[in-house]
């Protein structure tokens, strides 16, 4: 069968796929706020971020300024930061070998390959970014949150409380067992300060499999091994279970505007937005009032009728009446199960 439209259709589609090519190529365009920042923020940015305490040689590479005397376009052999991060020599390479961080073969050949496209900058980074930006370089890793589920899922049922099957005589779920001599096995598997050094470290970053940790199951993952090298680093303070804690009432902080706290929570809410300079937002009506607290409590909205009730208490303390309201209804306790049974995944036991 002849087709009278044949040409015209044959350059709607040789047109479509040249969009469609140009549009792959201008999407895969490496640039540094894209592809390469990420990289350097777990590897670099400690070092040579936006912590001025911490900086190292005043380079930053987290601005753009780096690229005139650190990149050379085009020729990555010849760019001062290609040759640190592909350096073979362990006192050269960066980031340091005693820092325990090491960027991957691929996460050098796409420094290189960034370098070779021309080393663009690519979209400068949004407030929101550079927020994260230099919370990821000052984060500070708190064991009881951070560290210790991560060994208890991997580690415990060998070197946990149990005695009968504990190995290598070692203890994870204590502070002595990090830093206390294990007679016949060796002495301590955590140096504070010193991820490189300490074998529990080494352990779980091996690329050995005979030799790392966890043996015989699933290795730990990037951001679990990040996690615990900057908790080692960063001192390797020990902390107790939040349940064996002690509370402990905390010094209600000063502010300026001590007129507008109505309770002490207030005045920790208030010191907050003194330091950010923000101001308080003005007080929301009655019925929003209601409507906020319904449905954070019971997951409803209110009743027209329990609206018009709190609407029509005019005493000091209505809100706190509803409160308790709201807490003595079944409904709470039906709001409070949902979350536990998501939480405990009882949809699959």
């Amino acid at each position: 069968m002849k087709m009278r439209n044949s040409p015209r259709i044959f350059w709607i589609a040789t047109t479509f796929l040249l969009c469609l090519d140009s549009f792959g190529q201008s999407n895969n365009t490496l640039t540094y706020t894209k592809d390469i920042l990420p990289i350097f923020t777990s590897t670099c940015l400690d070092c040579h971020g936006p912590d001025e305490a911490r900086r190292m040689l005043n380079l930053r590479l987290d601005t753009p300024d780096f690229l005139a005397s650190h990149v050379v376009s085009g020729d990555p052999d010849s760019s001062l930061i290609f040759q640190r991060i592909s350096e073979d020599d362990m006192i050269r390479v960066m980031p340091p070998s005693s820092s325990g961080r090491t960027l991957s073969a691929l996460q050098i050949n796409t420094v290189r390959d960034w370098i070779e496209a021309g080393a663009e900058w690519g979209e400068d980074l949004s407030a929101v970014q550079q927020a994260d930006l230099i919370q990821a370089a000052e984060r500070q890793v708190v064991f009881a949150r951070e560290v210790r589920p991560i060994l208890s899922r991997n580690c415990f049922q060998c070197h946990g409380p149990d005695d009968q099957n504990r190995q290598m005589g070692l203890r994870l779920d204590n502070p002595e067992g990090y830093g206390g001599d294990r007679g016949v096995f060796g002495g301590p598997v955590v140096i504070p300060g010193d991820a490189q050094g300490s074998l529990l470290f080494q352990r779980i970053s091996a690329e050995a499999t005979n030799f790392r940790m966890p043996r015989d199951r699933e290795a730990l993952n990037a951001d679990e091994i990040e996690t615990i090298r900057l908790w080692i680093d960063q001192g390797a303070e020990w902390q107790s279970h939040w349940a064996f804690v002690p509370p402990e009432k905390p010094v209600i902080p000063n502010v300026n505007d001590k007129g507008w706290s109505r309770n002490p929570i207030d005045s920790f809410v208030l010191k907050r937005l003194d330091e950010e300079s923000l101001q308080p937002s003005a007080q929301a009506d009655k019925a929003t009032l209601i409507r906020r607290v319904s449905l954070d409590l019971t997951g409803l909205p209110p009743t027209l009728e329990e609206i018009d009730a709190f609407l029509a208490d005019a005493s000091p303390n209505a809100y706190e009446k509803v409160v308790d309201r709201l807490l003595q209804s079944p409904r709470y306790g039906e709001k409070m199960a949902v979350e536990w049974f998501g939480s405990e995944e009882c949809d699959e036991t």
